[in-house]
């Protein structure tokens, strides 16, 4: 259509109140069953034409939003499903006035969102003037560029997006989404030499000041400056600038690494970034349906980018010897850290963050059914979301957000989320809308619904038991799957088992996965008490009264059995029985000097910001010093000087060493740990103390008691010491069993999944099965 000219192809609409058209759903918390009104939101996508628009379109409308699309060209028809509910044919270059602007103003009216993709969609391949025509031919060679001259793209994108930026803050859209490019940062046609890029720092964030040096870039940073001018005025609205690179299309994908850029066929610098389309995609979702990514009245701008480049070349290589740029050295380029394999030039962590984003790497492949099937935790809830666990582990280290097990296990297909908003914590906070903590039942809801108040039913009724798990240190609810199915010491035959993830451990509620409300200095700290609070709404939400139907038992390794302690004193009528292996009642002086010994290791990292209080960036050399400390405690003397780390009992070669086994084993293990989420854990740790309930009166505390109390310490345990097992079996008197583990491989004798262990899994097993038939 000519510019400016408006084709309607949906027809008028009804006049609609704010929030969109109205649809008729019933209501799952209405006891009556009538049926209640419900407003579906709408969302405003421009350039929805295009393949990306109409991508993003679909993905919109499948999250139940009503989609007007917007675009210059005519409706497209064909088989393909259908990505909008109305369509506008409106050329946006000339929305200023006219009967364009009419059109737009009927279209955004009522919208809670807007996602502005239409634009001139590249450089144009005419280069600025003091850039020679063969620099400008050779640039054309790496990327398809726009046959129109510069001017051009420099007036339509911005024009379209100040058009439709005024008209949004006008209906009082709630959120703005503008599909920018990080060409913006400083895409060059000239691909190497002085008139390339040269970046301040490397990897660069949305801190670095934006260098383009030719019109798409520009206009695309000056789109993103009248954005954030509009933000300054529209407290009503929020603005959202995604800076994707170059989009990698799905058929193109198996393409992927290319060859690497040589000096004679140099690539642009930003042109080394990429991002797999449906990435591209999520990102646009994430950015409307994520409230805390931007609050009302701001204006943010987003990386989105791979975490590696498109080569399978080092990337500190690739720079020395194709961009002429030395990092790190007097006059160089700055590190923001140590560049590792084929990194990114750009850094992706503030969409990681603040939008739950997590790119694909051509680096990952599908998992076949061998690699799946490898995997503890239960079936993913997706592909997917595999595919950005797998992810993970291929990311540099700096990348990393959140600890891999904890990623692997969010993708656990039955495990299921309860909303903590408005939980108070023992610390005074109030929670806020985002907060939550996450469980798996092995079983099922109608055996709990019909849970007796006797014992465990084993006469073939169909009834079951119910014992609850909580999670220990740096564990998630997958990896202590090991011990639980028919037969095992947590019994699936006779019981249904709930597992519940502890706050901080990167399932539940963590710094790692916390919303913008709660990051660095404002997440709170976490009790053993706030977890077990946690475990009761969790029952609660699952229909169990624990006043008429106690808990056959709560099974607790280590951490896990300092929240079993304090379910027995603060809730001495919950539970039937309570089993703590290798854990105790409270952090003992020398549990609190071997946490204080993890902290300060850690957080002697140079990336700590104790302003903040979090990591800057990865702290890899705290994690390795943490690693190294926690290998002197987490095994026994006995170990060592039996030279079991070279044992083929234990899965060890003969020739290990001392130094081979800490790092195989300990620093492998924590660098794939988040730190942000160890410390939080850690703090809950060092603040146990069961005996608060009774003034620091320990006896009197445990007197409260009324489980059955099992204890099962391991003689050569470091910090969960058996001369501390055998006090608190003194103070429970005949309520308490205690029957140690014989092991030399210490503290984790209590969590015997590893190989060589084989002898104290049946023991604890014995034991717990004793215990729950009353023969113990």
């Amino acid at each position: 259509a000519p510019l400016g000219e408006v084709v309607r192809l949906s027809g008028p609409r009804e006049q609609l109140p704010l929030g969109g058209p109205r649809r008729q759903t019933l209501s799952s918390s209405s006891m009556s069953g009538a049926c209640i009104a419900e407003y579906t939101a709408r969302v405003v996508v421009t350039g929805a034409a295009g393949r990306l628009g109409g991508k993003i379109a679909a993905a919109l409308r499948a999250t139940g939003r009503h989609v007007i699309a917007i675009d210059r060209a005519p409706e497209p028809s064909g088989p393909a499903p259908r990505a909008w509910d109305e369509y506008v044919q409106c050329d946006l270059a000339g929305a200023y006035k006219g009967d364009a602007r009419t059109a737009l103003v009927e279209a955004v009216e009522g919208a809670d969102a807007v996602v502005h993709c239409a634009a001139w969609p590249g450089p144009s391949a005419t280069p600025p003037p003091a850039v020679s025509l063969e620099l400008g031919t050779q640039a054309a060679r790496s990327i398809g560029l726009e046959t129109i001259a510069p001017g051009r793209i420099l007036r339509d994108n911005l024009a379209m997006t100040h058009a439709l930026c005024d008209i949004a803050v006008e209906a009082r859209v709630r959120r703005f989404v503008f599909s920018s490019t990080a060409f913006a940062m400083g895409w060059s046609h000239a691909t190497s030499g002085p008139q390339a890029l040269t970046p301040k720092y490397l990897p660069m964030d949305e801190a670095h000041p934006p260098q383009p040096t030719e019109t798409y870039g520009l206009s695309k940073l000056l789109c993103e400056e009248a954005l954030a001018a509009a933000a300054r005025t529209a407290s009503s609205s929020s603005f959202v600038s995604l800076r994707f690179t170059n989009v990698i299309k799905s058929e193109n994908w198996a393409k992927l690494p290319w060859p690497a850029p040589t000096a004679e066929q140099p690539l642009p610098l930003v042109f080394w970034a990429y991002a797999h389309e449906d990435d591209v995609v999520d990102a646009h979702v994430s950015a409307v349906l994520r409230a805390e990514c931007a609050e009302s009245g701001t204006h943010e701008s987003y990386l989105i980018a791979a975490a590696d480049t498109r080569f399978a070349a080092p990337t500190r290589e690739l720079l020395s010897t194709c961009a002429g740029l030395s990092l790190g050295t007097e006059g160089g380029v700055a590190e923001r850290h140590p560049y590792s394999g084929n990194e990114s030039v750009l850094c992706c962590r503030k969409a990681r963050d603040r939008l739950g984003w997590n790119p694909r790497s051509w680096q990952v492949q599908p998992p076949s059914k061998e690699q799946a099937a490898s995997f503890q935790s239960a079936p993913v809830a997706s592909e997917s979301l595999l595919k950005a666990a797998l992810a993970l582990s291929l990311l540099p280290r700096a990348e990393r957000r959140g600890g891999l097990a904890a990623v692997l296990a969010s993708t656990d297909a039955e495990v299921r989320a309860l909303s903590l908003e408005g939980f108070v914590l023992d610390c005074g906070l109030t929670l806020p809308e985002g907060a939550f903590v996450t469980y798996k039942l092995h079983g099922d809801l109608a055996s709990l619904a019909s849970l007796p108040g006797g014992p465990a039913d084993t006469h073939g009724t169909g009834r079951k038991g119910l014992i609850l798990h909580p999670t220990s240190f740096d564990a998630v609810h997958s990896e202590l799957e090991y011990r639980i199915g028919s037969g095992k010491t947590l019994n699936t035959d006779l019981y249904n088992v709930l597992v519940v993830n502890m706050l901080g451990n990167g399932v539940s509620l963590s710094p790692s996965n916390a919303p913008a409300s709660l990051q660095g200095n404002a997440f709170p700290s976490f009790s053993v008490r706030d977890n077990v609070r946690a475990q009761a709404a969790v029952l609660r939400s699952l229909g169990v009264d624990l006043a008429a139907k106690p808990l056959d038992l709560i099974f607790g390794y280590s951490m896990g059995g300092l929240q079993a302690y304090e379910w027995a004193v603060r809730f001495p009528a919950a539970a039937k029985a309570i089993a703590v292996v290798c854990g105790a009642a409270r952090c003992s002086p020398v549990n609190q000097a071997f946490l204080l010994s993890l902290q300060g290791a850690l957080c002697a990292d140079s990336r700590w910001n104790p302003a903040r209080q979090m990591f800057d960036a990865f702290p890899a050399d705290g994690l390795r010093a943490l690693a190294r400390v926690y290998s002197g405690w987490g095994v026994g003397e006995a170990f060592y000087e039996q030279r079991l780390f070279a044992s083929p009992q234990h899965g060890h070669r003969t020739d290990a060493t001392v130094a081979g086994f800490v790092k195989e084993s300990y620093e492998v293990a924590f660098l794939n740990s988040d730190a942000d989420d160890l410390l939080c854990m850690a703090s809950t740790w060092q603040s146990a103390e069961v005996s608060d309930t009774a003034g620091g009166d320990l006896a009197a505390a445990l007197s409260r008691v009324e489980a059955r109390v099992l204890l099962m310490p391991c003689a050569s345990d470091r910090y969960f010491s058996l001369d501390a097992a055998r006090h608190e079996a003194k103070l429970l008197g005949r309520r308490a069993v205690l029957r140690p583990i014989e092991s030399a491989v210490g503290h984790r004798a209590g969590d015997p999944w590893r190989r060589g262990l084989e002898g104290e899994d049946s023991f604890i097993r014995e034991q717990v099965h004793a215990l729950l038939a009353g023969t113990l």
